[in-house]
């Protein structure tokens, strides 16, 4: 399955999703993501689901630090 391109933005927030678990050993929660994009904490979670839906990433809903990089 070919997988749905990206937007700008969300490019980026894959790219700190990647960075910081490299860095840290563990994902970031959807209010790391909104602080560092300066967003709310809402639109830190929309970053999330929209790189779910498009198949980069999966979590586990109600649970931190669960993001999985699935495609670089």
């Amino acid at each position: 399955m070919k997988s749905q391109p990206l937007t700008a933005r969300q490019s980026e927030v894959l790219n700190f999703i990647t960075d910081f678990i490299g860095k840290n050993g563990f994902s970031p929660t959807s209010r790391e993501i909104a602080d560092h994009f300066s967003v709310c904490q809402t639109r830190g979670a929309a970053y999330i689901l929209a790189l779910e839906l498009k198949g980069y990433i999966s979590h586990q809903p109600g649970k931190m630090r669960t993001i999985k990089i699935l495609k670089p």
